[in-house]
């Protein structure tokens, strides 16, 4: 695996940052959290994500959000070094279940920033934007905790299409 390169350490930056957003006037309605996924990237790649929501709306049995996602991967790069890093602004459907399940929708974009390089010879420097979909379920363990998975689809303009999974911790602040 390659070292961590400068521009991901300044998406890490990010994902901390995002992640010690306290609450705001609209007290209880933004949720912090944090993920690892597995996607298909590169013939399968691991990343760590820090992501915040705010609910926009409440109507019915719904409520939709607006969640940013700051997340860093570590690609299988063999003997070059490597980047990979990408943001995401998602608008989420979410309606309860029952008991303490909860299931969500969501869509919107996804922009990653790579590079590669090894042996003084540059293999790829590029960003690339893409439309994202998902699927998840939220299980409310507790008043504060609420652990989740997901599935995504993201349809990148350049690179390949990119399917997969993640499982984390989403924390609602000021009780929402």
């Amino acid at each position: 695996m390659g070292r961590i390169g400068g521009r991901r350490w300044v998406f890490v930056g990010v994902a901390v940052l995002l992640m010690s957003v306290g609450p705001s006037a609209a007290s209880g309605q933004i949720a912090v959290g944090m993920n690892g996924s597995i996607s298909d990237i590169r013939g399968g790649t691991f990343g760590v994500a820090g992501r915040v929501a705010v609910v926009a709306l409440t109507a019915d049995e719904w409520r939709f959000a607006l969640e940013g996602v700051a997340q860093v991967f570590f690609p299988p790069c063999d003997n070059v070094d490597c980047d990979l890093v990408g943001v995401e602004l998602n608008l989420l459907g979410e309606r309860q279940l029952g008991g303490r399940f909860s299931a969500y929708l969501g869509a919107g974009v996804i922009y990653e920033d790579a590079k590669l390089q090894g042996d003084d010879l540059q293999v790829f420097d590029g960003d690339d934007w893409g439309l994202n979909l998902l699927v998840g379920n939220r299980l409310q363990a507790n008043e504060r905790i609420q652990p989740f998975l997901e599935v995504r689809l993201s349809l990148m303009q350049e690179q390949s299409n990119q399917f997969g999974f993640a499982a984390g911790i989403r924390v609602p602040l000021g009780g929402g």
